[in-house]
């Protein structure tokens, strides 16, 4: 319906047209009746469009089909009638010009009425039989060959409308196949993310409780060297599955374009002295490889955890893929862009994994899937950082010459920032005497995260039921300066939603961490809005202590 609009235009156009040429050779009568009649066709189609555009519902489906017909009728009629009013002593020439115009106007709306074959048979069916009878009354020269291409042309254009409308009727059903296909493909990585969702829960569980349990055995003193080697094994096997899961969580927010960031400037000269200060035991632990940072005193605009992910990542490939030689961070400023580029003299890259070196799970030379090579993540998350936060990405490489990645962010605006200094050891008595309420189902996790805060000085409220806990401090006049929370309790009850009673009910203030296995992006953005601070199992220990350390706003001496 909405493709023959532009054809009522067309046909008032031609109407006047005729109407103009052919006036001298009409019959007496004629001028008058053609316009009338295309006055009421007008107002008849235009009545008829409106209906469809703003009353569609007014007609169903078989009154609309009604409606077309009648319509088409209208139209068909009319445009028989000017082959005998307009063409009563008309020279030849003219004679040639009206049937070329009938030819297009019954030609040109075969795509927009394929929709309706009946009623394009019945449109172009009454002007075509006008124009034979007309033809046959022709006593010129040639007249058969017109009289013989007059049925010609309508079985033709018969034919050309139906096959219109068996391509349109297979796009149709090739557009609900792909409908129903995209369809089933959304149920299935609905079922796929809640599996996954499910799954990761249950088991950043143990491994969350493992973890804290590992970190209380190591802070025991006098082990033995078996068992501190059995813990150290332990250690790096439990990061390798933490660092799995975390990498995971960040594909799956990315996919689903649900990773909040918050731009803000920052001084990349202290950025890289960050970056440099964490991997320090990483570059100690690599004495063939010169590690240098060239980095300009410049601002970025960017979220800050975000270009950390991607040039931590970028950093430790450097280091992972190169024995000897140097890995080199260079920042450079031009005019409004930040270029930031990772160096290394490592192995390269072979051009036939060009094309997939951003794949997930892929890794160059590491077919064999040992994690101690890394899980094939690292690219993948950086690519999908910067496509999502508009940062070009490119890269060079040179096979056992090295690879070379360059990240371009938009410059910030000089702010004042504290001088840069080296991080300084932590001091366990900042966490003496505060008292730390934990409220998690799990019962593994919570007695050892209990150990652990008692480890750092820390007095602990632990429980696993939301009423219970909530009953007791209340009764006891608990008052505790940070609390713990899982996101799952005990119930239906939801983390967010304890944090909100406990804040209504107590007549004191506290800061709050979730500390949560949930991955379900919806939840997590919500969580996120309302302020609360969150960390995702599994963490570990130290990353912990620096979080509390952090909303407790203790400083390091």
């Amino acid at each position: 319906m909405r493709l023959t609009s532009p054809h009522l235009i067309v046909g008032c156009l031609t109407a006047v047209i005729v109407y103009f040429l052919f006036r001298p050779f009409a019959s007496p009568d004629a001028p008058f009746i053609w316009l009338s009649l295309n006055l009421l066709l007008v107002i008849t189609s235009a009545s008829h469009y409106g209906v469809y555009f703003f009353k569609k519902n007014l007609l169903d489906f078989t009154g609309w089909k009604i409606s077309i017909f009648i319509m088409s009728l209208l139209w068909g009629g009319v445009w028989s009638l000017p082959i005998f009013i307009f063409t009563h002593d008309a020279p030849i020439l003219y004679l040639c010009v009206m049937i070329i115009l009938l030819i297009a106007m019954v030609s040109v709306p075969a795509p927009a009425m394929c929709h309706y074959p009946l009623a394009y048979f019945i449109y172009m069916s009454m002007p075509l039989m006008a124009l034979g009878f007309k033809v046959k009354q022709l006593t010129i020269e040639g007249s058969e060959l017109l009289l013989f291409m007059t049925p010609f042309l309508w079985g033709t254009l018969l034919i050309y409308g139906w096959d219109l409308y068996k391509t349109l009727l297979l796009s149709i059903g090739l557009q609900v196949e792909v409908q129903r296909a995209y369809k089933q493909s959304e149920q299935a990585n609905l079922a796929k993310s809640k599996f996954i969702a499910t799954a990761s829960h249950d088991i950043r569980q143990p491994l969350q409780a493992s973890i804290f349990l590992l970190e209380a055995l190591k802070n025991y003193g006098n082990l033995n060297k078996n068992i501190t080697k059995h813990i150290t094994s332990l250690d790096k096997s439990m990061e390798n599955m933490s660092n799995l899961l975390n990498a995971l969580l960040d594909v799956s927010k990315l996919d689903a374009n649900s990773m909040v960031s918050k731009s803000e400037n920052i001084s990349l000269q202290k950025f890289m002295h960050a970056l440099k200060s964490d991997y320090h035991q990483l570059i100690i632990e690599k004495p063939m490889i010169e590690v240098q940072f060239d980095v300009e005193d410049c601002f970025a605009y960017v979220d800050g955890l975000l270009l950390r992910r991607v040039i931590e990542n970028l950093f430790t490939n450097a280091l992972k893929y190169t024995e000897s030689g140097s890995v080199t961070i260079q920042v450079r400023q031009q005019n409004d862009r930040i270029f930031i580029a990772v160096t290394d003299t490592g192995v390269g890259i072979p051009s036939h994994c060009w094309d997939h070196i951003y794949d997930e799970f892929f890794q160059v030379e590491n077919t064999q899937r040992d994690q101690s090579n890394g899980l094939g993540l690292g690219l993948s998350i950086v690519k999908k950082i910067c496509v999502q936060q508009h940062w070009p990405l490119e890269f060079t490489t040179s096979l056992n010459r090295g690879s070379e990645f360059r990240v371009n962010v938009p410059a910030g605006k000089r702010t004042e920032t504290l001088p840069v200094s080296d991080a300084l050891p932590f001091n366990i008595n900042l966490l003496r005497g505060k008292v730390v309420a934990v409220l998690e189902n799990d019962e593994a996790i919570r007695q050892n995260l209990a150990t652990l805060l008692a480890q750092w000085g820390c007095k602990s409220h632990c429980s696993g039921e939301f009423s219970q806990f909530r009953s007791s401090v209340i009764t006891n006049g608990i008052k505790f300066d940070l609390l713990i929370i899982d996101n799952r309790l005990s119930g239906s009850m939801k983390g967010l939603d304890a944090i909100k009673i406990l804040q209504s009910e107590l007549n004191y203030t506290f800061e709050t961490i979730m500390l949560t296995g949930d991955t379900a992006t919806t939840d997590l953005i919500t969580i996120e809005n309302d302020g609360i601070f969150v960390l995702h199992k599994p963490i570990k220990p130290a990353m912990l202590r620096a979080a509390i350390m952090k909303k407790l706003r203790l400083q390091k001496i």
